[in-house]
């Protein structure tokens, strides 16, 4: 009877045991299953295009014009009439932030340039339309850009549009803000480490200065992925 009683109490502590362990790898597995968050953050970037002023035509340094001037409603000898020029650039950039990786769904919220070291013009000087786009380190001036999709945001793409200004630039002074492109997704850019910015622009006064340089401040927002 006693080694009965023994045996009982045995399986019993067995069963006990088991039921603990299997309660404790279920409680694991349920711990695996705890529903995420997405925490927005912000994220800045900071980058500064130099424009030289030997892209202001021979003619119109010859002549000795004077700054911000337009020089595109003059008829010069020999050559007439001169187009707004054309002034295109990659910038390389770098993500500063050691943290990137743990966010996605990074966008751009606003992009901000100011013209920090021109006294002879501000953003007057510019005209038409102005164009910021991020893009593979890669790329060089002359590549092709294959633009993301947002309808098809798998397929291969090299290069988004940040955003563009095409307003009036008489009276914007030193400060101007682009209209940001609402389907950007930089994800792979920022995660990549290293990546290019393109800006494009157009040229329609003289400046004195020997660089006019921009100064570019991207704001972006982000998700961080968290335990709730």
């Amino acid at each position: 009877m006693i080694y009965k009683s023994l045996s009982i109490l045995a399986l019993s502590l067995l069963i006990f045991n088991t039921s603990c362990k299997k309660d404790k790898k279920l409680a694991k597995l349920e711990g695996n299953k705890k529903v995420y968050k997405a925490t927005p953050v912000e994220l800045t970037e900071t980058i500064f295009i130099k424009v030289p002023n030997t892209i202001i035509p021979s003619a119109v340094q010859a002549a000795g014009w004077g700054a911000c001037q337009d020089f595109t409603n003059y008829d010069f000898p020999y050559i007439g009439y001169i187009d707004p020029i054309l002034y295109e650039n990659m910038i390389p950039s770098s993500n500063p932030n050691p943290y990137a990786h743990l966010t996605h769904n990074i966008k751009p919220l606003a992009v901000k340039m100011d013209m920090t070291s021109t006294e002879s013009c501000d953003f007057a000087m510019l005209d038409g339309i102005l164009e910021v786009i991020i893009c593979n380190a890669s790329m060089n001036l002359g590549d092709a850009f294959v633009f993301r999709n947002p309808n098809n945001p798998d397929a291969y793409f090299n290069a988004v549009k940040l955003g563009k200004y095409d307003g009036d630039f008489e009276n914007l002074g030193a400060t101007l803000n682009l209209t940001v492109d609402e389907d950007a997704v930089i994800d792979q850019f920022i995660h990549a480490g290293d990546f290019k910015i393109y800006m494009k622009m157009y040229v329609d006064r003289a400046f004195t200065d020997d660089f006019a340089i921009i100064r570019t401040d991207m704001t972006l927002s982000a998700e961080l992925i968290n335990e709730e």
